[in-house]
């Protein structure tokens, strides 16, 4: 089926979008697993693998469209240095990626891209839950303070030190 063009290009837009908030997130998480923040890494993960699923559907959807799907560019990174500057890096991608599919979806209705649509309404979905997630956390840092925060998302498993 023979695509719209402006909805092509929102979609390749946002495969762009969201294989820059999977690394983003996948680097994140590994530097709080790193940091010991497990329950945090573990958040991000979650995050990054929805990215993936998103890139994945979207990257289908160009190509059932019968046009080439844009995988080789990345946007700008917000990579934090610690993790209130992570949260902050991964909101504003989220934030970003709400309005660019608000915005591919109206392009979509106008176009009758019915299929388009229900692609872009559930990953939309998905972005509102991370916005949620880390709007969460902020909120948790700002009530309990950060470091009552950091001590939350280590892991419950006793470390062993030595040799016993």
């Amino acid at each position: 089926m023979k695509g719209n063009a402006k909805v092509i290009s929102a979609l390749n837009g946002l495969i762009k979008d969201e294989f820059t908030a999977y690394n983003e997130y996948l680097l994140h998480a590994n530097r709080a697993e790193i940091w010991g923040y497990d329950r945090l890494a573990c958040v991000l993960k979650e995050h990054a693998a929805d990215e993936a699923k998103h890139v994945n559907k979207l990257i289908q959807r160009v190509l059932f469209l019968m046009s080439e799907p844009s995988v080789s560019v990345l946007g700008v990174f917000y990579v934090g240095k610690d993790v209130p500057k992570m949260i902050d890096g991964d909101l504003f991608l989220e934030h970003d990626a709400q309005e660019k599919y608000n915005e591919a979806v109206s392009l979509a209705v106008d176009a009758k891209d019915g299929g388009t649509l229900c692609v872009l309404k559930e990953n939309l979905a998905d972005e509102e839950d991370h916005i949620a997630d880390l709007e969460a956390f902020q909120t948790q840092i700002s009530q309990m303070g950060l470091d009552n925060f950091l001590a939350g998302l280590t892991s419950v498993t006793p470390i062993t030190l030595g040799s016993k």
